[in-house]
C-alpha cells in the first residue's frame, strides 16, 4: 500500500521542514497478517530531500494496540557551512507505542535516538484523535526527556475525509516551545492506493 501528499508546509514534532514552503511526499509500504510491516517514506525539503526507512510489528492484546519497530532517517542538502556541496546526514530511532481505542483514540509512543548522532534523544508522544465519519479532529503534544534540551512540541489537526478519491484534506496547526519558533500551519491533501 502507499499514499501520496502534496501539503504546503511539511510539519514535524513542531516545526517546519520546508520554511513554510510546499512539497510533495509519498510512502510506500508493505504489511504481513503476522503483523510485521516495513516501508519507505520520502518528502522534499526546502533544500534537498528526506528518506525514512522503517521497520516494525504491530498486535494487540486485550484491547491494547502494541506498535514497536525502527526508523532510519536520511536527509541530504547542503552542508551547514552554507557551501553548495551536497552531504548526507543520518540518525535512527527505536519506537514503542500503546495504543487504546473507546469513545476516542488515545496513544502513547516513545522514541529513543539510536545511531551515533542521536543517541542521547529521548521522546515521548502523547496523541487523542476522533473519527467523527465526515470528519476527524487529532491533537498531539510531544517532549523531549533529555536534560539539555527538554523542548516540547504540539499539534492539532483537523481533516475531512473524501471516500471517493481514497484521501483526505486537513489543516494542521503546530507549535513547539524552543527558542524562536513560530507557530506552523500547514493544509495537506493525501490520497491511498
Amino acid at each position: 500500500s502507499g499514499d501520496a501528499t502534496l501539503t504546503s508546509n511539511a510539519l514535524w514534532r513542531g516545526t517546519s521542514l520546508t520554511d513554510d514552503t510546499a512539497t510533495v511526499q509519498a510512502t510506500l509500504g508493505v504489511e504481513h497478517e503476522s503483523g510485521v510491516y516495513a516501508g519507505i517514506w520520502g518528502t522534499g525539503l526546502t533544500v534537498g530531500s528526506e528518506l525514512d526507512i522503517y521497520a516494525g510489528y504491530a498486535t494487540e492484546i486485550a484491547g491494547i494496540g502494541i506498535d514497536g519497530g525502527f526508523v532510519a532517517y536520511t536527509t541530504t542538502g547542503p552542508d551547514l557551512n552554507g557551501e553548495y556541496e551536497y552531504t548526507t546526514d543520518q540518525y535512527g530511532e527505536v519506537y514503542l507505542g500503546l495504543s487504546y481505542s473507546t469513545v476516542i483514540d488515545l496513544g502513547v509512543t516513545l522514541y529513543k535516538g539510536v545511531l551515533e548522532s542521536d543517541e542521547d534523544s529521548t521522546i515521548v508522544e502523547l496523541a487523542i484523535d476522533k473519527d467523527f465519519g465526515a470528519a476527524y479532529v487529532g491533537v498531539a503534544y510531544g517532549a523531549q526527556l533529555d536534560e539539555e534540551s527538554g523542548d516540547s512540541y504540539y499539534s492539532a489537526t483537523v481533516g475531512i475525509p473524501f471516500e471517493s478519491v481514497k484521501g483526505d484534506l486537513s489543516l494542521t496547526y503546530a507549535t513547539t516551545d524552543a527558542d524562536d519558533a513560530d507557530a506552523v500551519y500547514a493544509i495537506t491533501y493525501t490520497t491511498s492506493f
